[in-house]
């Protein structure tokens, strides 16, 4: 037994990993179901160094609570998959680094954690792998996404009510630095923008920018010492006794008065003394609702000089050369792994620009690099810059064989899919494999892929979709999840002469057939409802059907 499976909340990530967003914020891992925060604002690169992030408190914290075998609440999502069927991206990364990938020192999770606990739990030279979600451009709408990861959705009305972006960066545009009321970098939200942050999850969202707020709500957010003004715009909410509403900034009472129907805007003037601190809170209390359309930060001068203490050049950290070349690739003086995500990073002419950095100083001969890639794309100059790197690791986002693909994954082209798989195996220094996002969609459908997978050569892997909660496949009714498990059994007793039980894919498919089979399932019907009702909005949308592809899901709705 290794020392990771005797400690059963020991993760090897947060010692050598740090995944930095779209938004500048960070976490050490994909799956952890918040971010790293610092005196409960969350950090970014924008207001943080890198050093500062990989070393703060909060993900100290995290370190020596593993190490002292401490069952961590943002860690649930993997101990729940482990209860359900043994895996999970805890067990898959410790596995992995217990059998010696990318630790040529073979030090156990165990030595790791006690060579971090003689410092106090800081890792002095920084973090061996970077995950970089470089931007959101991309040319598909996949029905999991949301317009955070996908430019093409954040154009799409429809999609876009259903799976709202998350996280924002906090910047100025011309004069305003938007930071509420949805979600920004760096911006804490309490009170009643709590409840609302939560409907995200739970119920489609009619408007992306806009709050309720019954009784009380704050923000707190960095202060850059250019602003003077904080714009906020807002109305009521149709009662019939108007608001009478008290804003406050910090302890100061800027406002208070009856909102008026209609649209209201409040230009209130920063007082003296809180300019002279690097974060403000602005609250609001009212006796009835209101409903808060946007708050910004404004500026006398347009001109676009300062993102965050961090980063003062107005640009994206993707975008930020200096940032790139100074900070970002310097970070540790043992980086091993950089993992570049999107969007779709062939598009993306800031993720080129970052391999081109790696290979023109010559870290890329030393360095492993993984892609995660919807396939649709893939051009002579994009392979040659893979060559030059150590090795490759190259995941392919396709979630069905053929027509199932193209019909989660709206605008893929299979041929071009196929063709690029071929070209990525060309590859000598690659590794090529499928990643397929198991959900209610594709769960009829897993058997299609792993056979063309295993015609093609190359491993599958499998991520069980939990959010959003109405594509889960535990939403399905359980006669439906029944005949996508016997289709799975089926598979595996057809290659009973394969130890499946023994290949991490066999494993993991066989957690698939587990968790389709087990007794859990949603409480709330209204998660099955919202998934007719998605499915039917965006078919009519797309001129696609769920029934064509889906005919026996289809048949138990």
């Amino acid at each position: 037994m290794t020392s990771s499976e005797r400690n059963t909340s020991a993760c090897i990530l947060p010692f050598i990993e740090l995944n930095i967003g779209t938004g500048g914020t960070a976490s050490p891992c994909c799956a952890l179901s918040r971010l790293i925060t610092s005196d409960h604002r969350m950090m970014s690169v924008y207001n943080d160094t890198i050093e500062s992030i990989w070393n703060s408190s909060d993900l100290r914290s995290i370190r020596e609570r593993m190490h002292a075998s401490e069952k961590l609440l943002e860690c649930q999502i993997c101990y729940d998959q482990e209860a359900g069927n043994g895996a999970s991206v805890r067990t898959y990364h410790n596995t992995a680094w217990e059998h010696g990938y990318l630790n040529s020192s073979k030090a156990t999770v165990d030595d790791v954690m006690c060579r971090a606990q003689e410092t106090d739990y800081h890792v002095p030279t920084g973090p061996e792998r970077l995950v970089l979600k470089v931007n959101n451009v991309c040319n598909l709408r996949c029905r999991m996404c949301d317009g955070n990861s996908s430019s093409s959705i954040a154009q799409d009305a429809v999609h876009s009510s259903w799976m709202p972006s998350h996280v924002q960066p906090t910047r100025w545009i011309g004069q305003l630095m938007k930071i509420g009321p949805s979600f920004f970098t760096g911006v804490t939200q309490g009170g009643d923008l709590d409840d609302w942050a939560q409907s995200f999850h739970d119920e489609k969202i009619l408007s992306l920018d806009d709050a309720v707020v019954r009784r009380s709500a704050f923000l707190h957010s960095p202060l850059p010492p250019e602003a003077s003004l904080v714009r906020i715009d807002l109305h009521s909410v149709g009662v019939n006794d108007k608001p009478f509403l008290t804003i406050h900034l910090d302890e100061i009472v800027v406002s208070e008065g009856i909102v008026e129907e209609g649209k209201n805007q409040f230009s209130i003037t920063i007082p003296e003394e809180c300019k002279l601190r690097e974060n403000i809170t602005i609250s609001f209390d009212t006796d009835n609702p209101i409903t808060i359309d946007q708050v910004c930060l404004e500026r006398a001068s347009s001109k676009n000089q300062f993102t965050g203490k961090n980063i003062p050049s107005g640009l994206a950290w993707y975008k930020d050369r200096s940032f790139i070349k100074n900070q970002l690739f310097n970070s540790s003086t043992n980086l091993t792994k950089v993992n570049v995500m999107g969007g779709e990073p062939t598009l993306i002419k800031d993720v080129r620009f970052m391999l081109g950095e790696l290979i023109a100083t010559g870290k890329a001969r030393s360095m492993n690099l993984g892609v995660t890639t919807n396939a649709t794309k893939c051009d002579d100059e994009w392979l040659e810059s893979l060559g030059s790197f150590k090795a490759v690791m190259v995941a392919l986002s396709v979630d069905g064989y053929r027509d199932i693909n193209s019909y989660i994954r709206f605008g893929a082209n299979w041929n071009a899919i196929e063709a690029s798989i071929d070209r990525y195996k060309g590859l000598s220094n690659a590794y090529v494999y499928c990643h397929m996002t198991v959900q209610a969609y594709n769960m009829m459908h897993v058997i299609p892929l792993v056979e063309f997978c295993q015609a093609k050569g190359i491993d599958i892997q499998f991520y069980q979709l939990d959010d959003p909660r109405m594509l889960s496949i535990l939403t399905m009714p359980r006669p439906a999840r029944e005949l996508a498990s016997a289709k799975i059994s089926s598979y595996l007793f057809r290659n009973s002469a394969v130890n499946y039980a023994t290949s991490p894919a066999g494993k993991q498919l066989m957690a698939v057939r587990d968790a389709l089979d087990s007794a859990y399932e949603r409480s709330d019907s209204k998660h099955l409802e919202r998934f007719k009702a998605f499915t039917m909005e965006l078919d009519a949308d797309r001129g696609q059907s769920f029934s064509g592809v889906n005919a026996e899901l289809a048949s138990y709705l």
